[in-house]
């Protein structure tokens, strides 16, 4: 049986790459199967692909066969021609992906071991395709002890701490990297805080469901992003009676706009 392989990637929206990925990992197997592949699309900050990341693992260990589960981490824009890290989770679930930035430093406590597989290839514009897609049926198809890897420590990811804006969902809704735990030690439920992101302030109160107000205003409150336990702290506005989403209430901060709430 084929281990399932989920793609997050800057490129993944664009359906024809989709299918050039695919076609090219299909060519290098030798059982004959097709594996089930399923694509998560990331932008190409590094930031927004490690928290995407981090999501994918959490919600693969709750719902999914994390041991079953291989992960695949292109991006495009950001790639340097780096060495190829092959990560296995302490779930088992296992990742490749050049260690670029901030694209592996939401999971580094979730790490049981890292592995380097040096390949030599000339630069492409679809690396993805042209560089790691032959690499990839070896963990599909369990033969990944035909290829050689080399021991290295994680130490070489970096962590971030920081309270930032992480991603932006369709709906507008920022979700952050500050967790319910980190607020309910300063707050309780229904206190107002300031909430500053980039150089916009709003004062947002603090509620158990922040998508669910029936009003115009800002919320902040548990999202479904982050442990089940300890989520990630959302910004968001109910739709169906405000104009604008928080996105564009906080005047459309990037990625990576730090935040404080208080």
């Amino acid at each position: 049986m084929l281990k399932k392989l989920i793609v997050l990637s800057d490129w993944g929206s664009d359906s024809i790459y989709q299918l050039e990925f695919t076609q090219a990992i299909n060519g290098s197997l030798q059982s004959g199967l097709y594996p089930h592949v399923e694509h998560v699309n990331t932008s190409s900050n590094t930031l927004n692909a490690g928290f995407l990341l981090q999501q994918t693992i959490l919600t693969e260990e709750r719902l999914g066969r994390p041991q079953d589960t291989i992960i695949f981490c292109g991006l495009e824009n950001s790639a340097l021609h780096l060495p190829l890290f092959v990560i296995r989770t302490l779930t088992g679930i296992i990742i490749l992906g050049e260690n670029y930035e901030y694209v592996f430093s939401f999971i580094k406590r979730k790490i049981e071991e890292v592995f380097i597989y040096s390949t030599q290839y000339a630069k492409t514009s679809f690396s993805s395709r042209d560089a790691y897609s032959h690499v990839l049926p070896f963990f599909l198809e369990n033969r990944e002890k035909e290829i050689d890897l080399e021991e290295t420590h994680s130490n070489t990811i970096i962590e971030r701490d920081d309270v930032v804006a992480a991603h932006i969902d369709v709906f507008g809704n920022i979700i952050t990297t500050k967790t319910v735990e980190d607020v309910k030690s300063k707050l309780d439920w229904s206190e107002n805080a300031i909430v500053t992101v980039s150089a916009s302030t709003h004062q947002c109160r603090l509620v158990k469901n922040p998508l669910s107000q029936d009003d115009d205003k800002i919320y902040c409150g548990p999202s479904s992003w982050g442990l089940p336990s300890n989520p990630y702290i959302l910004l968001a506005t109910n739709l169906n009676y405000s104009k604008v989403n928080a996105f564009e209430a906080f005047g459309k901060p990037k990625i990576g706009a730090k935040i404080t709430l208080s």
